[in-house]
């Protein structure tokens, strides 16, 4: 039972680092008018989680993090890691891994007041350089997104003055999102004339919250489903798991596997905490904003304990969530009401199986419904009925051809798009849809269809749906029963 518990919590923790919700309905919210915008300059933020350097716009920048360490931490789990678990020694493999931890994360690490160590300024690498009048802003993802919006309000300036334009189009992909809303927050738009958030972190994400909560499991069903495995391995360990975990879901091995593994774990995912993920991750304020609203005061209970050690840092965090998060719904009202808005979604995926829960709409980073503020999904792998309509009447039809999502609930309605089949790590800002936003005059889902599926990779097209047949009603019937037969394997386990 000993084996088993460390071997879980090993595997658990591996999945936590490749990782690193019902919906009331909205008031109409006025809409500004649209613009021929693709004469002004765009910047595309980078997202989070992107390299970090000393002197980033110098000849000679310093890399100080690389996100390719990523393959070198998770090589080490499976060589150096899995040979002192196959020597049965698990503290050796405990140690082995914060030590990885360390050696990747720990020159970026914060202090407890969430101030960097380095005190030279860090950023990403390719800020300035303007390529067919679309131009990067690199940020330092680690600091709290109100002071990357300073950031960012001096970049825009800086474009507006070396081009001569009196506006600029931002494109805030993932984690930039927050910034961007924090930027919009504190200076307005009048220096904007478009905004996009695609596929974008402002609400958070139900994967941090858990994470942050230390609320967190392995979800059988969406491990069976899940795209991420490929990520843990130059190798396609995707394409050589995916059959086994298959074989093992089908019949309810898998959950019952997991269950007792759950059952069996100790204190080794505490020591990771304790150790290496409060004091590198959870020191970094920009972190602290993929946690969702609802799970924020939970989260501070949880890994700050109410230490006055960390009053700074506390109140750091609690500013950004009384005045942004707490806030986006009437941040959004307001830059809606005067320039233009386009809001991008993807949907189709579970979350990365780590977290209970996962099987929601997701692009397996970001939940669908938190993304697109606000829209009703139906659970994965399901189906709104055939009697469902949609929430709220405005005219117009928002639920989409797969009866998957209804997006009448969402913010804006009108300027929300959504991407079937559609991957966190592809990146839709350069499709045809943000040209053809840029130079539309009626940026909303009359003029784009707000449905599309993902064919390939940045390939997008008409969301197709096949009717159902005899045959997948025979085969829906069949995998009911092993579903069934999946409660009646753990069913023991209850009375444990």
């Amino acid at each position: 039972m000993n084996c088993m518990k460390r071997l879980f919590c090993l595997a658990l923790v591996a999945a936590l680092l490749v990782c690193c919700v019902p919906v009331t309905a909205h008031a109409e919210v006025e809409v500004g008018t649209d613009e021929d915008t693709s004469m002004y300059p765009v910047i595309q933020m980078r997202g989070s989680w992107t390299n970090l350097m000393l002197d980033a716009e110098s000849a000679n920048p310093q890399l100080v993090f690389n996100l390719d360490g990523m393959e070198a931490l998770l090589a080490g789990i499976q060589d150096e890691l899995l040979a002192d678990v196959k020597a049965l020694d698990f503290d050796a493999a405990v140690d082995g891994l914060i030590r990885l931890i360390w050696d990747w994360m720990g020159p970026i690490r914060m202090d407890e007041n969430g101030e960097s160590i380095i005190q030279e300024e860090i950023r990403g690498y390719g800020n300035g350089l303007i390529n067919n009048n679309r131009v990067i802003f690199s940020y330092d993802w680690r600091q709290d997104p109100l002071d990357s919006a300073v950031d960012l309000h001096e970049y825009v300036q800086y474009i507006r003055q070396r081009t001569g334009a009196e506006k600029v189009n931002i494109v805030g992909i993932s984690g930039s999102g927050q910034v961007l809303l924090s930027y919009l927050k504190l200076y307005g738009y009048d220096d904007v004339a478009s905004a996009v958030f695609n596929i974008s972190m402002q609400q958070g994400t139900t994967l941090f919250g858990k994470l942050a909560t230390r609320d967190f499991s392995i979800d059988a069903d969406a491990l069976s489903k899940t795209t991420t495995l490929g990520m843990f391995s130059q190798e396609n360990l995707q394409e050589l798991a995916q059959p086994w975990l298959s074989l093992a879901y089908e019949p309810g091995l898998l959950s019952v596997l997991l269950k007792f593994a759950l059952l069996a774990s100790g204190g080794v995912l505490d020591r990771v905490y304790d150790e290496a993920l409060i004091p590198l991750l959870f020191m970094m304020p920009g972190i602290w904003s993929y946690v969702p609203a609802k799970d924020y005061e939970a989260a501070k209970r949880a890994l700050l304990k109410g230490d006055p050690k960390y009053d700074k840092l506390v109140k750091k965090l609690d500013r950004y969530h009384s005045e942004v998060m707490e806030e986006h719904d009437e941040i959004m009202r307001d830059i809606a009401a005067h320039i233009k808005v386009g809001v991008r979604v993807g949907y189709g995926f579970p979350l990365a199986p780590v977290v209970k829960g996962a099987m929601v709409q997701s692009d397996t980073m970001v939940d669908t419904v938190y993304a697109s503020f606000g829209a009703t999904c139906a659970p994965l792998d399901s189906k709104f009925p055939t009697w469902y309509k949609q929430k709220i009447d405005d005219g117009h039809d928002h639920i989409s051809p797969d009866r998957m999502i209804d997006a009448s609930t969402c913010l804006l309605p009108e300027r929300t798009w959504f991407a079937y089949n559609h991957y966190h790590h592809n990146q839709i800002d350069y499709s045809g849809w943000y040209d053809w936003f840029l130079r539309s005059d009626n940026a909303t889902v009359e003029g784009y269809p707000q449905f599309t599926a993902m064919t390939e990779t940045d390939v997008y097209g008409p969301l197709e749906v096949k009717p159902t047949t005899w045959v997948d009603t025979l085969a829906a019937a069949g995998l009911w029963l092993l579903k069934a037969w999946r409660w009646l394997l753990l069913l023991p386990l209850f009375w444990i």
